[in-house]
């Protein structure tokens, strides 16, 4: 019987995925791949995962032939990264390796930068584009963003797919001036001018730009509210729900 290969780790690389195990950040299905990689680092064979742990043979196969693709290059980041750098480096790169593999199909047509010049202007107000409509639609926003030269070409359908759950309703009213409108959008700030919008988003992309320096030189972890509802809670109005705390090295901040 054909036996599995074996896996190898370092200490601070298994103290890594240990700690993954345990991040209430972390996604279930790299909490998951983590605690796969952890047992067979244990030296438990496919077989004895399946039988023990309840994961497909197949899977079992597939990260561990995943994790000796990734190894080389770990051992190399470990011994060749500065000590003070080396375990934020190390943690990205193992969450990198415990995510998915890059899909087939064509690249995007558009950039996060093109998106974020989108909803810049799905958060003006229309009539500052010369539109006679009280809000956004799909029809009036398609056109706006092409007559700025944000994108060349963009379709109703794909807006809607990106946008439609958070500035869009499904039902379609007639404006004032008889355009058809589709409303009323779910503002994330209504009160909020474009002046104060570009500086927010700046404090915001500054504030994820900083948490890679500040996890290093100060140990804060830069956490977004908004990515986990339950943080945001004072208290629990069920008495079997757990409201997390923050530990004092985390740094928190919304989103506008």
């Amino acid at each position: 019987m054909r036996r599995s290969p074996s896996l190898k780790a370092s200490h601070l690389q298994q103290s890594i995925l240990e700690a993954i195990t345990r991040q209430v950040t972390a996604s279930v299905r790299e909490v998951e791949r983590a605690r796969l990689i952890l047992a067979m680092l244990a030296g438990k064979s496919n077989q004895q995962i399946n039988q023990e742990l309840g994961y497909s043979w197949e899977k079992a196969k597939r990260w561990r032939y995943r994790w000796i693709q990734i190894q080389p290059e770990l051992d190399t980041l470990e011994t060749t990264m500065d000590p003070k750098k080396v375990r934020w480096e190390l943690e990205k790169a193992i969450q990198n390796g415990l995510g998915d593999a890059p899909r087939s199909g064509s690249p995007g047509k558009f950039s996060a930068h093109d998106y974020c010049q989108i909803l810049g202007v799905a958060l003006e107000e229309p009539a500052l584009s010369g539109r006679p409509v009280s809000h956004w639609g799909l029809t009036e926003l398609t056109d706006e963003v092409i007559k700025r030269g944000i994108v060349s070409r963009i379709s109703r359908s794909q807006l809607d797919r990106r946008y439609g759950g958070f500035f869009f309703k499904n039902t379609a009213r007639s404006s004032p001036t008889g355009l058809r409108a589709v409303g009323p959008p779910m503002r994330l700030n209504p009160k909020c001018t474009p002046a104060e919008l570009a500086l927010g988003s700046e404090q915001i992309c500054q504030a994820y730009l900083d948490a890679p320096r500040r996890w290093v030189e100060e140990g804060l972890k830069t956490v977004s509210t908004d990515e986990k509802t339950g943080m945001q809670a004072l208290a629990s109005q069920a008495a079997r729900v757990r409201i997390m705390a923050f530990p004092k090295s985390w740094t928190g901040f919304g989103s506008i």
